[in-house]
């Protein structure tokens, strides 16, 4: 009835759960399903793995057991060697798998505590219905409740130390639970071993039965015995037991990465797996036989990782930081990150050193200004880096018009205009960097004394401007002319105007760097003068372009196209990969390991190269002689009989390799009827007595080939 009620309270609870997902944006970090009510409960994430890969339903929730690898605030004592009981499915809600699971109970050395399944619950995205046991699950729990159930678990151990053996032997002979209920539950696991007769008597029997006796697990053999006991019994009456002693059955212990967690040491910079021995019996189930322990073989380095974190920069106190994450190669050659982007320990900050070099000067000429941009570097190991882009920096200088230089000479020559008897000044914009003078602008005549007109005719192609890139400018181009009779005088080239027309940018592109996971945009600049649009710089990465970072999107299997083979057994090798999706939307496969194989796969065919007849053993004919209706004289003859035997040969398709060959019989009997004479014996008997002389002899078996 418990184990019902359970299965009813997952059923609805998963239910509630499926009912809230419909329409609910789904997170790709489990969240808790159920909404959250005023409570005293803590509620916390647990970290919990599947042990082997397994196959989630639609709809209908199925029983699972979970490895319960970390509890904040939780001690290891506690957790270690405890599986969570739960169930789990998915729904489909929009075309997307929305997967769910919820705890029902702690078990540990086959006692079990229930759960309140309403307060163990976890939601996450799922790219194929399948749990996979190297990825994390977090389920969001009560603490508190949670800690009661291991406590309980801890106190009955220890209780189970102090009791009789006898008692012990009458717990392990609970009764069978239905093969339909819980898989995780211990009644529902248990299988009465079939008895095996031995020596039987029609008053007395006796039976072998490992019903009632423990499995010895023998840690220093590496091997789970089963041990068994003989039941003497008599017109149905047990009659005596024997104690249960080891048998010749017996199971293999196996070391498990996959339930448990790397150790990691921080201070010490080491990572070292951890593994828990298992069996798996002779009904199929795993069997956990102790807690995580450390292998003193696989102990990796923690080292620092440079490629996927940026340098920090602080302008105030201009420093450049190096930053890097910490990461080791585990048993499986994936990498795993402990600890995210922080100051390198390896790597010492170096000084942001506030430049102009690289940088110009941006000129407002409508308020007379002109601003010094400038940006920062930093120099890390002999390379120096453009930390931004140019940007003004707070120093501006004032714009002045000069006619003449110090001694008063024109810096430009006058305009005259003969006809008209006049003369126009001409005069250029000046600035003063420091103690340096500099031009901004090219000589332009005074038109408030002369007819001095200025047009863009002929000055119109962008191409020939002058593009500021580091200050995103562009300067348009004009030209002046006085009417001499009518007929435009022109006073010189084309030269920079006051028309400032400031870059416009579009991405086209991304420069992608997938071994650091960041891409640069590619950039067309460009500017929408009067004329039309004109590209200054097209599909460029721009100085100080900022890194753009890939997003994960989940971790998959991929098959590397290589084969391990064992006979006419391949197995399918395959990567473990990451996916990051680009700034472009395409997806970059990262390997991260070795994967689990795919197969066996069979890759050999079987060819027909030979067919012999042979010999295969002797039949009887009986012959008689006509004589009178009372007597007759009979005889038989003992001939050969001989079979068609057909030879295969068995080939592994991808290797080339020859595996085997096979014999077998053409008409599937060793009998062909085919044969001659052996040798005969005459007998003289009274028909009323003539037997059959015996059934044919087989004396050639299949296999071996006998060629």
């Amino acid at each position: 009835m418990t184990r019902i009620v359970i299965n009813c309270i997952a059923a609805i609870v998963l239910t509630i759960i499926g009912t809230l997902a419909i329409g609910a944006h789904a997170q790709t970090k489990p969240v808790s399903a159920l909404p959250e009510a005023p409570s005293l409960a803590e509620k916390v994430e647990i970290l919990t793995k599947a042990r082997t890969a397994i196959d989630v339903p639609l709809n209908e929730p199925r029983a699972i057991d979970l490895s319960l690898l970390n509890v904040p605030g939780i001690e290891r004592t506690l957790t270690d060697g405890v599986t969570a009981k739960g169930y789990t499915r998915y729904v489909d809600v929009n075309s997307k798998k929305i997967g769910q699971v919820v705890l029902v109970g702690v078990e540990k050395n086959g006692r079990q505590e229930a759960l309140n399944s309403t307060d163990f619950t976890a939601q996450f995205d799922m790219a194929k219905p399948q749990l996979d046991p190297a990825a994390d699950v977090l389920v969001k729990g009560d603490r508190a409740q949670l800690r009661v159930a291991l406590e309980k678990l801890a106190a009955a151990k220890q209780e189970e130390k102090r009791e009789e053996p006898a008692k012990a032997t009458q717990q392990a002979a609970a009764p069978q639970s239905n093969s339909g209920q819980r898989q995780n539950d211990l009644a529902g696991n248990y299988q009465t071993p079939s008895a095996v007769s031995v020596a039987p008597a029609p008053e007395e029997s006796v039976r072998v039965s490992s019903d009632g006796c423990p499995i010895r697990v023998d840690l220093a053999q590496l091997r789970a015995v089963q041990q068994n006991k003989s039941i003497t019994s008599k017109g149905g009456t047990v009659q005596s037991e024997t104690e249960c002693s080891d048998s010749s059955k017996g199971f293999p212990l196996l070391r498990s990465y996959s339930v448990c967690s790397d150790q990691i040491d921080l201070e010490a910079r080491k990572s070292q797996a951890r593994f828990k021995l298992y069996y798996v019996d002779e009904g199929g189930a795993t069997k956990e036989v102790t807690d995580c322990t450390p292998d003193s073989d696989k102990i990796f380095p923690i080292v620092e990782k440079y490629d996927s974190c940026t340098v920090s920069l602080d302008y105030v106190g201009k420093l450049a930081t190096p930053r890097a994450t910490l990461v080791y190669m585990d048993a499986s050659n994936r990498e795993v990150q402990v600890r995210g982007c922080e100051a390198s320990e390896a790597k010492p900050a170096v000084q942001l050193v506030a430049t102009t070099n690289g940088c110009s000067i941006r000129h407002d000429f409508a308020n007379s200004k002109s601003f010094q941009q400038g940006t920062h570097h930093y120099t890390l190991e002999g390379v120096t880096y453009q930390a931004g882009a140019c940007a003004d920096n707070g120093t501006e200088y004032p714009q002045t018009k000069v006619y003449t230089d110090a001694g008063g000479a024109y810096i430009c020559q006058p305009v005259i205009d003969q006809n008209a008897s006049t003369v126009a000044l001409q005069s250029r914009l000046r600035i003063t960097v420091g103690s340096l003078s500099q031009f901004i602008t090219d000589c332009t005549p005074d038109t408030s004394t002369l007819a001095v007109q200025s047009t863009t005719d002929g000055c119109t192609d962008p191409s020939l401007w002058q593009h500021d890139m580091a200050a995103a400018r562009s300067y348009g181009q004009e030209r002046f002319f006085f009417l001499d009779n009518g007929s435009r005088k022109y006073l010189g080239q084309c030269q920079n105007s006051q028309s400032v027309y400031v870059h416009k940018v579009q991405i086209t592109g991304y420069q992608n760097h997938d071994g650091q996971l960041y891409s640069f945009a590619q950039t067309t600049v460009y500017i929408e003068p009067l004329s039309g649009r004109f590209d200054i710089k097209v599909s460029e990465v721009l100085p100080g372009a900022v890194q753009i970072p890939y997003e994960l999107q989940g971790t998959s299997t991929a098959l590397t196209g290589t084969s391990t083979y064992q006979g006419c057994d391949a197995l399918r090798e395959t990567n473990k990969v990451e996916q990051w999706k680009r700034p472009d939307n395409t997806i970059y496969n990262k390997i991260i390991g070795a994967g689990t194989p795919v197969g066996p796969v069979d890759v050999c065919v079987t060819t027909l190269i030979d067919n012999r007849r042979l010999t295969t053993g002797y039949s009887y004919q009986l012959f008689h002689t006509v004589g009178d209706s009372n007597q007759q004289d009979y005889w038989y003859q003992r001939m050969w009989v001989t079979g068609l035997i057909q030879k295969h040969q068995l080939k592994n398709t991808e290797t080339g390799q020859i595996v085997g060959n096979t014999c077998s019989f053409d008409s599937g009997g060793w009998y062909s009827g085919n044969g001659a004479i052996m040798d005969s014996q005459q007998l003289n008997w009274h028909w009323t007595n003539i037997g059959a002389p015996g059934p044919a002899v087989q004396q050639m078996f299949l296999p071996p080939c006998p060629y």
